[in-house]
């Protein structure tokens, strides 16, 4: 095992946005560096525990971030730790994820960038001191993404996506490797086909002898032509010494790939995953959704999540809660995004998070959408991670842009188990949730400063509302709707600030369109 000094800085952290009620709070945090994010989120009694990685102009590396937090957001302690042997950088991007040990301490793996070796893994006290640091790499491959541990009775199994060899070419597979308790290799095993690519998703523990690895299988790494290219879920399992037991392959570009999975005895299988559709905009797109089947794999039912099919649509978090219910965690393109975008604007602008609760039986309970204030100098909003308080409330965290001082931040928003921020609820839907109508619904122009219209094509056969909200969930309009009545309705933004609003059109308390729109002076 190598042995390394690490050095451990702590820095003043500036917490930004106070919080606005017990309940909830929604913060951003500068941890100092250039670059920061976060990509596990773990909670200890009455602590949260975040884990992500973050750029430093001195030194000039990409560290380990480890911060803790009480559950009203404020910081408690936090450090970074660097590879000071070779000058590397630790790396890890959304779907890396980090345990809590058995012995009170946590394991990370990721990437190693500048140095002789591909890949590490990280083992940490219960306060952040290091245990270990092993600095390893496989011959085989030409490059090693190790993204789900697992602890087991005498060591850890962690699991990824490797680039094997296959006759001269170089296809993704899935891998899995086994440490001992100091992180020495004991062995590694490959799991895929020649000319089939493999993308790892998230790896469960079943039973001691029973884990199962989810993510994807397609036949070419990069969607070349959309006549001959498919993608679908892939499920995998193995024993406890990496024997293939048994493997499922899910419907072509119906569900494209299983980036969280769940199993739970009286339901079956629970999986988030997305469909991929093309001649949409940006070439390709994936809607997002919720997938349930039965311990025989046959579809019980499914949920979408985003209305929209977009390539940065994704989910990053599946949980299980006490209460019987699911929660997730992700992000997608809102409806009627202006396209092509102006020079000066980017596509992230208009996407927020999404954090969704839903029944067993795959109805939404609520669903919100979430980002920092938005305007010329936030972008890039995501939620990598998040977890279940004791209360049933619900803590995200990950990062986004902040541009006037040009640097990458980290955000958590807490949100009561009803979905609500404090005295705020910005729900998007607090009823089952449906697809818009196949009349598209656009809205224009966007950004508005006047008069906004937004065209819904066509309304429901029957009465409907028409509600405006703000971004902290306040309606600001309501307006009744007849059938028959035009589906194109003048919005005065005029008597509005500034800033990003929200409308939605519900029948009878089911939500039918939902969308942004953002007013300038």
């Amino acid at each position: 095992m190598l042995k390394i000094s690490v050095v451990l800085s702590f820095l003043i952290v500036w917490v930004i946005s106070p919080s606005t009620a017990q309940e909830g709070f929604k913060k951003e945090y500068d941890f100092g560096g250039l670059i920061t994010s976060v990509h596990q989120l773990l909670v200890k009694e009455d602590t949260l525990v975040l884990i992500g990685n973050t750029l430093t102009a001195e030194p000039n590396q990409v560290g380990v971030l480890f911060a803790k937090l009480d559950t009203l957001g404020n910081v408690l302690s936090q450090r970074i730790i660097y590879d000071t042997l070779y000058g590397g950088s630790f790396v890890f991007n959304v779907n890396f994820e980090a345990i809590a040990t058995s012995d009170g301490g946590y394991l990370i793996p990721g990437v190693l960038f500048y140095t002789p070796f591909q890949y590490f893994l990280l083992k940490l006290t219960v306060d952040g001191e290091v245990e270990f640091i092993q600095h390893l790499d496989i011959e085989e491959t030409v490059s090693v993404f190790p993204m789900h541990p697992i602890e087991v009775e005498d060591g850890y199994l962690v699991a990824g996506t490797s680039q094997v060899e296959f006759g001269g070419t170089f296809n993704g597979q899935f891998f899995v490797n086994k440490y001992d308790l100091q992180g020495n290799l004991q062995w590694n095993q490959f799991y895929g086909m020649q000319a089939l690519e493999e993308r790892s998703g998230t790896f469960i523990e079943l039973h001691p002898n029973l884990f199962v690895l989810a993510g994807s299988r397609s036949n070419a790494p990069l969607i070349d032509d959309p006549d001959t290219y498919w993608t679908r879920a892939h499920i995998l399992a193995i024993d406890s010494t990496g024997a293939f037991q048994w493997n499922w392959q899910g419907p072509n570009n119906e569900e494209s790939y299983i980036s969280n999975l769940l199993f739970i005895e009286d339901e079956g299988w629970i999986y988030t995953t997305s469909e991929l559709e093309f001649e949409v905009e940006l070439y390709y797109g994936f809607r997002t959704k919720v997938v349930c089947r039965d311990l025989a794999f046959e579809k019980k039912w499914e949920h979408p999540l985003s209305t929209t099919a977009w390539q940065l649509n994704g989910t990053t978090e599946l949980i299980y809660t006490k209460d019987h219910s699911l929660v997730t965690v992700g992000r997608w393109i809102l409806p009627n995004a202006p396209t092509p975008y102006p020079d000066s604007v980017e596509v992230d602008r208009w996407s927020p998070t999404n954090i969704t609760k839903l029944s067993m039986e795959g109805d939404s309970l609520w669903s919100r959408l979430d980002t920092m204030e938005i305007g010329v100098e936030t972008s890039g909003h995501y939620l990598n991670t998040a977890t279940i308080l004791s209360s049933g409330s619900v803590v995200a965290a990950g990062n986004f842009d902040d541009n006037s001082v040009g640097k990458q931040k980290v955000w958590v928003i807490k949100v009561g188990k009803d979905g609500c921020l404090g005295d705020s609820c910005n729900l998007v839907s607090s009823t089952p949730f449906v697809r818009p109508p196949a009349e598209e619904t656009r809205v224009y122009p966007n950004p508005a400063s006047q008069d906004l219209y937004v065209d819904f094509g066509l309304l429901p056969q029957g009465p409907s509302t028409l509600q405006i909200l703000n971004s902290q969930g306040v309606v600001m309009l309501e307006k009744s709707l007849a059938a028959g009545q035009s589906p194109l309705q003048r919005i005065d933004t005029a008597r509005y600030p500034a800033g990003v609003y929200f409308y939605r059109l519900l029948e009878a308390g089911t939500l039918i369109s939902v969308g942004q729109f953002l007013v300038v002076d």
